[in-house]
């Protein structure tokens, strides 16, 4: 072998890996998703969400992978989204991938029973399928922070 192979061998080894790990840790940092929250002026539960969940919600692991577009139910339809039925109540968090509707959360049930809703959703996005869910998803039990019991899949109406 020639001279300096194993120093230089040693070198590509450790760059590849370097790139490797370095595609790894970015694949789920692109989002894979939108959550789309159509919402009106005057919504008592759209302000409720902004305060319990709206204030952290993009710097959540969720918040990376589906990140929040927020539509007003009174505008025009976005052209991209003409194709949806936004519904005449609010809120409602869409959840949107490549154009086409995931799954949906209609009303806000409180921020337990919304974060257990939406994370059931985000299991559904076909890039995730693909990719296997990040272990932030991967949870079973989802506990109230007021009486520490295990939140009950609520009867809302949830796609």
């Amino acid at each position: 072998m020639p001279r300096g192979y194993n120093a230089m061998s040693s070198r590509i080894t450790a760059l590849g890996v370097a790139l490797f790990l370095a595609m790894l840790t970015t694949s789920f940092s692109t989002h894979a998703g939108e959550l789309i929250m159509v919402e009106q002026e005057n919504c008592h539960w759209c302000d409720k969400w902004d305060e319990e969940v709206g204030t952290t919600y993009n710097s959540t692991p969720v918040g990376r992978i589906a990140p929040l577009r927020r539509v007003d139910i009174g505008n025009p339809s976005p052209v991209d989204l003409a194709h949806i039925n936004l519904g005449r109540a609010t809120p409602v968090f869409i959840l949107m991938e490549d154009g086409a509707e995931i799954g949906r959360v209609r009303g806000y049930p409180g921020r337990d029973t919304f974060w257990m809703l939406l994370q059931e959703q985000l299991t559904k996005l076909p890039s995730l399928k693909q990719q296997g869910a990040p272990p932030e998803l991967k949870k079973t039990r989802y506990s109230s922070s007021r009486n520490n019991s295990l939140c009950v899949r609520p009867l809302y109406d949830v796609r």
